[in-house]
């Protein structure tokens, strides 16, 4: 027979849930205090945030280090990743870790090759094989929404993931990917604007150089040329 509980007895879950979701809400925001976190935003873990870092409403990070004023989008899953500065993440980014053999090994089956990630039996076998790498996010990245990037993976400076995008290999800088699996496509500028802009690396100088220069961020060009006459180059 199916057991009908009072309406009060459900809404007591919601309210013990509720106020679990408050406590822990408060506890981050008292250890990330220079962090904006939106609703049932969650950091786990060794988290490390620079300053202006804002992680948008039901979204789960962990272990991760994110630089300067990142955002990170609704309803992501980041673990074991670093991020840089001035990044747009948008909404459901998924970090994808967990690796299993595809060639030697006879079997996929993580029994046959790690004991810690044993699921249903456990064989007493231990390799060499790595399980998980750490995903690396270089500057000034734009991840498309549901986008996933596989571990081992860095995305270089600079670079576009296009929404949707499943990323199984390195993108350069500057690059834009896209597509299932993810294809670099083009280059956002010529491989002289590209070597200008890694060696310049705005996204390390201090908010005072960053506003003064913003004006001219539409323009690659004007930009270069307003640089490079300030370091006397031209």
């Amino acid at each position: 027979m199916l057991v009908e509980y009072p309406r009060r007895f459900w809404d007591g879950i919601v309210a013990w849930r509720n106020y679990g979701r408050r406590r822990r809400w408060a506890r981050i925001h008292r250890q990330y205090p220079h962090v904006t976190f939106g609703a049932d935003a969650v950091a786990v873990g060794d988290c490390r945030f620079a300053e202006g870092v804002l992680i948008q409403a039901g979204t789960v990070v962990r272990d991760v280090a994110v630089g300067r004023f990142t955002y990170i989008g609704t309803d992501c899953r980041i673990r074991s990743c670093r991020i840089g500065a001035f990044c747009s993440i948008a909404p459901n980014v998924r970090i994808v870790l967990g690796r299993h053999p595809a060639e030697n090994y006879v079997s996929t089956y993580p029994s046959f090759f790690s004991r810690a990630n044993s699921v249903c039996i456990d064989f007493g076998i231990d390799t060499d094989f790595e399980t998980h790498k750490p995903v690396t996010i270089g500057h000034d990245v734009w991840t498309g929404a549901d986008a996933m990037i596989m571990d081992g993976v860095t995305v270089g400076n600079g670079a576009i993931v296009g929404a949707g995008a499943i990323v199984t290999k390195d993108v350069p800088p500057f690059a834009i990917a896209l597509g299932v699996p993810a294809k670099v496509i083009r280059k956002r500028f010529p491989d002289n604007q590209i070597e200008f802009l890694e060696r310049l690396a705005w996204w390390d100088k201090d908010l005072e150089w960053i506003r003064a220069h913003a004006p001219l961020f539409r323009d690659i060009t004007r930009f270069r040329e307003a640089v490079e006459k300030e370091s006397g180059e031209s």
